[in-house]
């Protein structure tokens, strides 16, 4: 998608990513994911099964969003602006983010650069990229002539055909370009508008370049003089423009009168466009499905061979057999032409384009003619209003003597400003000397608090901006969550008659959920699925569970962030419901979070951690821009992102560090980390497994604020079991532990609330005698900030016959295997995950009581888990990234329906 840096950050500190980030990625704190996987044999950014030496691959290639975040190459043919170029002998430059160059072949003065006459919009002067055409003033027949795209193994245009599953977004393709024809009796044989080269002599331009050269030739796009388009593959298979005789007309003007034009036969002393699009996705190895457009309409399409000559299917098997054929292979555009042939605004795409869209944009320019960017400085909600108080953070002012000590917790620095010349400053390291801190409190606790978040304006301080631990709220005068009323009855997940005594009648039996879905290593790289088994450094896959919190946006929930994986030089994101699933960025880091889509824009948040640096970077994926950086001198426990219900409706990162949790929201006008509960004595020391947070003050947007957190921690006994505390979030009391022994546990909303304040419910899983309990209590507020458990109100026994002798073995996990038990809940379904016997329990909560719905044997190791509401069919759906027993650096993304919301 990107290969610099500089798009992103700007040419002044790219300091972090790329080539200087492999320093930065090596020295990294304990457990930081990118050390861990370069010491693996087959670790993410080293050489795997899928890769052979000297790999090259360009990153991100086809795995943007949208078609022109899919652009792989871009010609404009600019260069005929400059009178200095010497684009014939330096070729002309692509203007995608890929920056490849296209080279004329033969004698260079047989061509030149003309203004266009083809009516694409040409843009506003000095705004846009200007247009022309490439004219081709001799005859090509029989000599070297035309233009050739490097298309080597790896390139950014190397992408439609012959790419195996786990180069899935190489496995589209559409190549679209206008073309002028003089008249018809100047064509006396065909014309190949463009072709694609293989094999050993595949760069020999002066060969390759021959129409009657066919050996080295992948496929061919050609002009026949009957004036018709034809595709033609390797395998031998054909594609003619004409074969649904039924297009209908189009009107074209000639020698100013009005003439009836077939769009399926081209058009002669005019203009004409066409697009082939190539698409290979969930076809064998050996077969692509063509179509073909002109002028925006599709005329034809099939399912062709690409079989090579000599080969059969086996033969391509092994990976490095493709990889040698197509390493020296190129693009040719414009073999064989006759003199005044022209050729102009040339988009290659990573993605198979629509006839609508192709018809919508063929005579527009593309973003990427604009010669300056816009800077995207707000992030819009679903209302239309900004997220939060504000949009990009504005830097933070000096706060004089003793603004930053060491120490310090966090040094904020604000969104990167914008020079005279429009490019993005970012401050170095050393100007976070004269920035804001965040001291942690360590001698006379009250005057320290108020400096860690001291700033130049008095009414900011950390007192006046966070209440000292007690924000003020509406006071919860429900004593039993269990009896409020006013419950949104379609929000209830209830189950019918015949599921609750199937489930009661009939044993789990292992499920198909495995067989139905790919393995990770067929949508990615190798080295990758691993990277995505071990998951990310200090949080979980998923982040955690997030159905002790209010869900105002209910059924159109945006759904479950993605998982993000990080090298030295790169991060791949990957989220289950997207196509392509693996998306990848050019930024080296320790480890990194990413946000749910926060808007209808698609706007999503990566949160990247710089261990060596101590330095956090939130990237805005959507506009390529960096939104704030932190400075931190403490170590980093846990971190995850919250909901925007947890904290003001906008976006939040919650980071525990040694002195506490803090909440942070990076969109916020003065986006500094407030802290929310304290770690104190009892809490230091203990790794953190697992956060979450629950409940809800009752106000609304900017006011909304979650009321408890609950804290999973290692013992230093290690016997399976963990401790569990619950921490009130912004209140008065300290840190709580209620249990010392619990497998699992989670919030869950109490099954009737109104929009006004609540506490969640607290589900425990233990074992007892042998047995595999469940436990539901109440949480209550004795007073304003201060959180208590109640008594357990309900008790569950999950029937784990038939498992009693399952203990599937766990891969290696960078949070390590702990939990035992997976608790999720989402509305009034409560789901717990013993995950080492593969054994998932569902309870509905209704009335007082936990009603098993589904118990599902899934026959792998649960990595880890996380509900959601079913976009197909509504409902309760969970997602499960599960373990392969045999491939332990391999696994399968699978979810699992309950069943529709009524």
């Amino acid at each position: 998608m990107l290969d610099s840096t500089e798009e992103w950050l700007g040419r002044r500190r790219p300091a972090i990513l790329g080539k200087e980030g492999v320093s930065a990625a090596r020295d990294r704190g304990e457990g930081a994911l990118a050390g861990i996987l370069n010491n693996e044999e087959d670790s993410f950014g080293v050489m795997s099964d899928n890769e052979s030496i000297g790999d090259d691959w360009v990153d991100g290639v086809g795995e943007g969003r949208s078609d022109e975040a899919n652009l792989s190459a871009y010609f404009r043919m600019s260069e005929g602006d400059d009178e200095d170029s010497q684009w014939q002998t330096e070729g002309l430059l692509d203007i995608s983010p890929y920056q490849i160059k296209a080279t004329v072949i033969g004698d260079a003065g047989a061509y030149r650069l003309q203004t266009s006459t083809s009516g694409v919009d040409e843009g506003e002067p000095g705004k846009v990229r200007s247009l022309h055409d490439l004219v081709f003033e001799r005859s090509g027949e029989g000599v070297p002539s035309g233009l050739a795209v490097p298309a080597g193994r790896g390139s950014s245009v190397d992408v439609g055909v012959l790419h195996r599953p786990d180069r899935q977004s190489r496995q589209k393709c559409s190549i679209e370009f206008w073309y002028y024809l003089p008249k018809k009796s100047a064509i006396v044989t065909d014309i190949i508008l463009t072709r694609r080269t293989m094999g050993s002599t595949a760069d020999d331009l002066s060969k390759v370049s021959i129409s009657s050269e066919k050996e080295s030739v992948l496929w061919d796009l050609v002009l026949l003089q009957s004036g018709e388009v034809q595709f033609r593959s390797c395998g031998g298979a054909t594609l003619l423009s004409s074969k649904n005789n039924n297009i209908g007309a189009a009107k074209v003007v000639t020698n100013n009168q009005d003439e009836e034009q077939r769009k399926d036969i081209v058009a002669y002393e005019h203009w004409n466009h066409i697009c082939v699009v190539m698409n290979s996705r969930d076809l064998d190895l050996t077969e692509c499905f063509v179509s073909l457009y002109m002028k925006g309409t599709e005329v034809a399409s099939n399912s062709l061979s690409m079989l090579l000559p000599g080969y059969e299917k086996g033969d391509l098997a092994d990976q490095s057999t493709l990889d040698d054929l197509l390493h020296k292979s190129h693009l040719i555009f414009g073999v064989n032409s006759t003199p005044g042939f022209r050729i102009t605004e040339i988009r290659i795409w990573a993605c198979s384009r629509s006839a609508d869209d192709t018809q919508a944009m063929m005579y527009e320019y593309l973003n990427a003619a604009e010669t300056k960017k816009k800077f995207k400085v707000k992030i819009k909600n679903k209302k239309g209003g900004a997220l939060g108080k504000g949009g990009l953070a504005s830097p933070l002012m000096d706060t004089g003597k003793g603004a930053a000590k060491s120490g310090t917790a966090f040094m904020l620095k604000g969104a990167p400003s914008l020079d005279s010349s429009g490019k993005m400053q970012l401050e170095t390291a050393a100007d976070a000397s004269n920035r804001f801190s965040l001291a942690p409190p360590s001698t006379k606790q009250d005057e320290r608090e108020r400096k860690l978040f001291e700033v130049s304006n008095p009414s900011s301080t950390f007192k006046n901006s966070s209440d000292a631990f007690s924000i003020s709220a509406t006071e919860n005068d429900k004593s039993h969550p269990l009896s409020y009323v006013g419950v949104d009855k379609s929000r209830q997940l209830t189950p019918s008659v015949e599921e609750v005594q199937q489930n009661e009648t009939h044993p789990p039996v292992t499920s198909t959920l495995w067989d139905t879905a790919l393995p990770l290593s067929q949508q990615v790289r190798s080295s990758a699925a691993a990277a995505l088994i071990r998951g990310p450094p200090a949080t979980r896959h998923f982040g955690g569970n997030r159905g002790g919190l209010p869900d105002f946006s209910g059924m159109e929930r945006f759904g479950v962030g993605g998982v993000a994986i990080c090298g030295s030089e790169k991060t791949i994101v990957w989220r289950d419901n997207e196509d392509p699933p693996a998306l990848t960025y050019p930024i080296g880091a320790s480890g990194a979070i990413v946000s749910d889509q926060m808007d209808d824009e698609g706007s999503e948040f990566l949160c990247c951690f710089l261990a060596k640096e101590k330095r956090m970077v939130v990237f805005e994926l959507q506009s390529r821009t960096v939104v704030v950086e932190l400075q931190m001198t403490t170590k980093l426990n846990f971190w995850r992102f919250l909901p925007p219900e947890a904290d003001e409706n906008t976006l939040c990162f919650m980071l525990i560090t040694p002195v506490g949790g803090f909440h942070w929201m990076p969109l916020e006008e003065s986006p500094r980390p407030h802290q929310v509960w304290k770690r104190g004595p009892e809490l230091q020391g203990k790794k953190v497994v697992s956060y979450e947070e629950g409940g809800s003050n009752g106000l609304d947007d900017s006011h909304i604020l979650s009321r408890v957190g609950l804290v999973l921690v290692t013992k230093p006994t290690g016997d399976g079991t963990l401790e569990a505390w619950i921490v009130p979030i912004s209140g008065d009391s300290q840190a709580s532990q209620f249990s010392e022994d619990v497998m699992g546990a989670c919030f869950c909303q109490p099954p009737y609330f109104d929009e006004g304040p609540f506490l969640p419910l607290l589900v425990t899983v233990h074992l007892s005698h042998e047995r595999i309990v469940v436990n539901l209590l109440t949480t209550r507020e004795l007073s304003k900030g201060s959180i208590e458990l109640g008594e357990a109100e309900v008790t569950q026994e999950i029937d784990d016959t038939g498992f009693e002798d399952v203990d599937y073995r766990p891969p290696s996990l960078a949070m390590g295997d702990m939990p035992e038990a997976l608790c999720c809940s989402l509305a009034n379904i409560v789901v717990v995950i013993v995950r080492r016997k593969g054994l998932v329990v569902a309870y509905e909560l209704e009335d007082g009581e936990l009603s098993l719905i589904a118990s599902e044997n899934v026959g792998h190791f649960v990595i880890d888990a996380v509900m959601r509401y079913s976009a197909e069919v509504g409902g309760a759906e969970i997602v499960m990234l599960l373990s392969d027993n045999e491939f332990p650096k391999d696994g399968r993304m699978v979810s699992f329906c309950f069943r529709s919301a009524v």
